[in-house]
């Protein structure tokens, strides 16, 4: 992304709507059937166009997606037939063609030696206009070839909405054949639209596995284009029709509405700064005087108390795709915008229930204050303390029934777990999206399903990501090495070093609150037994205001410690220190012949799922926690 792109993401992130279509198809045809199935192709090509352009059209698809027309992508290996037609369609069309090659080109010629100008004519076209990847199969034999011709299915598969398959319907003859990328499409959710390669008029649309298939459409396309592109939140789940109906209706209308705010409704500052795809980026929150200094808050409230231990140090290097890859840069781009917001809304929702505490046990003191001084007045003002105190509990009280009601109405804590689980949900899509390995759309449909009220982050992170576009890579050795010590040694062993440096802090900081609330509760115990004890003491006001005063303290750092979680975060971290340096050991020990992209592909989605699995957990636990006075 451009400075100038960067910048107007500070004020407007809504990325292009864009949809990619991948091909797998015969390399012979029946020359009788190639009309019919140009046509088909066209109408299935239109169709989409059509379907995006309609959604683009909806009234809350402005929420989502910005003003530029529709960028639609076509997934061909360039091999002849199939892959052919279509990367024929997309030159004419000049749409984005993305050419996933089974092995480095120069070993892929090979395969077509009568049509390699032909070959070389798409290719170019790919280079300039998508980009080209060249996966790392293996060209010595028939059955690895075979292994490669299915990766590179696979990968088609895994980054594309919609696979257009030009296949007689039989079973594939062998591994990798168009009958084995349809079964593996359906297996991951990903629709199929089957155009019979011996009868071109007969087209049809393929579900999930164990789905009939249902007759092609513009109508059917439209439908399957905006479910997937502009999705409605889950149907809840209550018996009552109109309760039920009702309740959809005001998960609907949420979602839209957080789905502005996010995308168009932030305030954040913008200054030309590199990107080191781990923290520092562009973008920063523009706020006023008085958010400003409640988000200070709770953050210096835990550097207080919470020194930490020493953490490790990740080697911090550059990503060897380059900082300069448009893919990886418009997703980190995102990924850090999301992060500056979510951090920003966790430290105004968390100072605020920091405070609530605090001036709960202000208020209660100065009810306990206005007992025991009754009677007397204040020095150099000359009012009556009872008055005094009962007016200043009062001036806290409204402080603090109007912060509470600040926090709800402008739904800090919302806002932080939303950001926050959009933030890691694109925190390694650039590293994944560089092997070929986007987390599978049904994941996404899974966690929209979890998380019902926050389904308007699945919208937006797969919005994002269809826009993110494609890098051109070649997976050799070289890489593929640079991309396993990148995603251990820097992005691993960084969030490792984030957990430590959480896991310790917190830990200090509920030893000191635990501690707090246990001298005060000891101090409360003393003063009592004094006044039972020696009555000759028992009228000094200051020794029962004490009595009154400290059990309100010791309730706020019990408070305040619950709350926030300190242990139980703590404890999460260590726990993820775990799992994350496991999986930094097993990619490590990628090396060799056990070092390929599909190997190295699963190990990264593994550890990615990891990591949001917590950031999911940590929503369902948080989304309970509102603040209350």
């Amino acid at each position: 992304m451009s400075p100038e792109e960067l910048q107007r993401m500070a004020a407007d992130a809504r990325p292009r709507l864009a949809w990619r279509i991948g091909v797998s198809g015969h390399r012979t045809l029946d020359e009788r059937h190639l009309k019919g199935i140009r046509e088909a192709v066209a109408r299935v090509l239109a169709d989409v166009g059509a379907a995006l352009k309609t959604v683009q059209g909806v009234d809350h698809a402005a929420t989502v997606f910005s003003s530029e027309v529709p960028m639609l992508t076509v997934l061909s290996a360039l091999a002849v037939g199939a892959d052919r037609m279509l990367a024929e369609a997309a030159v004419n069309g000049q749409l984005r063609l993305v050419a996933p090659l089974p092995f480095a080109a120069r070993d892929y010629r090979r395969d077509f030696p009568q049509s390699t100008e032909e070959f070389e004519r798409y290719l170019r076209y790919a280079q300039g206009h998508g980009g080209v990847v060249e996966l790392d199969g293996d060209y010595a034999s028939e059955a690895t070839r075979n292994r490669a011709y299915m990766a590179v299915g696979e990968f088609t598969v895994r980054n594309c909405d919609l696979l257009l398959a030009i296949w007689n319907g039989d079973d594939a003859r062998g591994l990798g054949g168009t009958g084995d990328v349809v079964a593996y499409a359906r297996d991951r959710g990903v629709p199929v639209v089957h155009i019979q390669s011996d009868k071109p008029a007969d087209i049809r649309i393929l579900g999930a596995t164990g789905e009939a298939a249902t007759p092609y459409s513009r109508d059917a396309i439209a439908a399957l284009v905006r479910a997937q592109v502009l999705p409605d939140p889950p149907m809840p789940r209550i018996a009552d029709p109109v309760r039920r109906q009702k309740e959809f209706d005001r998960r609907k209308k949420r979602q839209i509405e957080d789905s502005k705010q996010y995308f168009t409704g932030e305030r954040l500052s913008y200054a030309d700064r590199p990107l080191d795809f781990l923290y520092s980026g562009p973008f920063a929150p523009r706020t006023s005087l008085s958010p400003s200094i409640l988000s200070w808050l709770f953050p210096s409230f835990v550097r207080l108390f919470g020194h930490g231990a020493a953490v490790s140090v990740p080697v911090k290097r550059d990503p060897p795709y380059g900082k300069a890859d448009p893919c990886a840069r418009h997703l980190f781009a995102h990924h850090h915008r999301a992060d500056v917001l979510a951090s920003f809304y966790a430290n105004l929702h968390r100072s605020a229930f920091l405070l609530v505490y605090v001036l709960g046990a202000a208020a209660l003191s100065c009810a306990v204050a206005a007992l025991f001084t009754m009677g007397h007045k204040v020095p150099w003002i000359g009012w009556k303390a009872e008055y005094f105190f009962t007016g200043l509990e009062l001036v806290i009280l409204i402080a603090l029934g109007a912060l509470v009601r600040t926090d709800n109405w402008l739904r800090w804590r919302d806002r932080w777990l939303e950001y926050r689980l959009l933030a890691e949900l694109l925190r390694e899509a650039d590293l994944l999206a560089q092997i070929g390995r986007p987390m599978p759309i049904a994941t996404i449909d899974e966690l929209a399903e979890d998380l019902p009220g926050r389904a308007w982050v699945r919208t937006a992170y797969c919005a994002i990501v269809r826009a993110a576009g494609f890098a051109s890579l070649t997976f050799d050795k070289a890489l593929l090495e640079d991309l396993r010590d990148y995603a251990a040694d820097t992005r691993l062993a960084d969030q490792i070093a984030y957990h430590e440096r959480a896991m310790s802090r917190n830990e200090d900081v509920a030893h000191v609150l635990r501690l707090v609330g246990e001298v005060a509760f000891g101090l409360t115990v003393v003063a009592a037994i004094v006044k039972l004890s020696w009555h000759s003491v028992a009228d000094l006001f200051a020794l029962g205001l004490l009595a009154g005063i400290l059990p309100a303290l010791a309730y706020a750092s019990f408070g305040i410690r619950n709350q926030a979680e300190f242990e139980i975060v703590g404890r999460r971290s260590e726990r993820m220190i775990i799992k994350l340096e496991r999986h930094s050991h097993r990619l490590k020990a990628l090396a060799g012949e056990r070092l390929t992209s599909p190997a190295l592909g699963r190990e990264m989605l593994r550890a990615s799922a990891v990591m949001r699995h917590d950031a999911a957990d940590w929503a369902s636990i948080f989304e309970v926690k509102g603040t209350e006075a």
